[in-house]
């Protein structure tokens, strides 16, 4: 190979993906070329002074399901040009229908197969799913079997979703089912029914307006103060990692927390918050 020859190699063929060239000593950027399959005439080009070359910018765009022929020739100061590489062939994924992308569902052991087996799990649980090639997101179902009514919720996240803060009903049984996104097509059905039973709890929250108390058998958690403006105060008995989350379930912080540990939430948006320790203990703070 040529001195100043890169080569491809590819790591994500989505039409949010990229390629990656091996860097060339003295190059200062990168021209990519993507010829359609055995032509010569060039479909779409793109400079990048990075070796990590996305597929973004592209005027025409890539096309969903085809395959390209694909060089990379380095550039150097004052306008020098290096070796063209040889076509290396790649493709693009197809894109998929709502018929064909993959079911996900919960497992076990979060829920049950039946309501009347339905697991009881405290309102901070995680629930955790199978997870689906590519995709980016989850939309959740639970329909209160009760009354039949329903909550949605999303998650972004590699394979689980807390249910704080969904205000699910204490005691109730939820028929739950979940749906993946990929490349920005929703499935056309969800996934397989499960189970799960709210707890109701054994202890309620302090009434002192000050400090906010949780038990949740493993774990001992006290807020201060409460509301707050600029800092909150978490102490606990054992040490614990800790998730904030808004009420619309973004995480927005995540630490290990000592015996007692002091959080600046002097850039939080004013609202409510809800804290999530790793052993299943839940609380909430009001931001002034």
């Amino acid at each position: 190979m040529h001195k100043n020859t890169a080569t491809i190699n590819f790591a994500n063929n989505t039409p949010s993906g990229y390629i990656k060239c091996n860097a060339v000593a003295g190059a200062t950027g990168y021209l990519v070329k993507f010829y359609p399959v055995g032509s010569m005439v060039v479909y779409a080009q793109k400079n990048s002074s990075s070796t990590n070359i996305t597929f973004a910018g592209l005027t025409p765009a890539l096309q969903m399901g085809t395959q390209y022929d694909v060089t990379v020739t380095p550039l150097f100061v004052g306008g020098g040009v290096g070796i063209e590489s040889t076509k290396c062939r790649m493709g693009l994924m197809r894109l998929p229908t709502p018929n064909n992308i993959a079911a996900t569902m919960l497992k076990s052991p979060t829920c049950k197969s039946t309501a009347i087996s339905a697991a009881a799990v405290v309102p901070a649980s995680t629930i955790i799913f199978t997870t689906v090639s590519q995709a980016s997101s989850y939309e959740f179902k639970f329909v209160n079997q009760a009354d039949n009514s329903a909550i949605t919720a999303y998650a972004s996240y590699v394979n689980q979703r807390t249910l704080a803060p969904l205000n699910l009903v204490a005691g109730a049984t939820y028929a739950v089912s979940v749906r993946a996104k990929v490349l920005g097509i929703w499935a056309a059905n969800f996934g397989t029914l499960c189970y799960i039973k709210i707890s109701s709890g054994s202890k309620e929250e302090s009434s002192n307006e000050n400090i906010v108390e949780v038990f949740v058998e493993t774990a001992n958690i006290k807020l201060f103060q409460n509301p707050a403006k600029t800092n909150i105060t978490f102490e606990s008995n054992t040490s614990n990692q800790i998730s904030i989350y808004t009420i619309l379930g973004e995480e927005i912080f995540n630490s290990k927390m000592q015996s007692k540990t002091i959080i600046d939430i002097s850039n939080f948006a004013k609202g409510i918050y809800f804290v999530r320790s790793n052993d299943g203990a839940i609380s909430k703070f009001v931001k002034e």
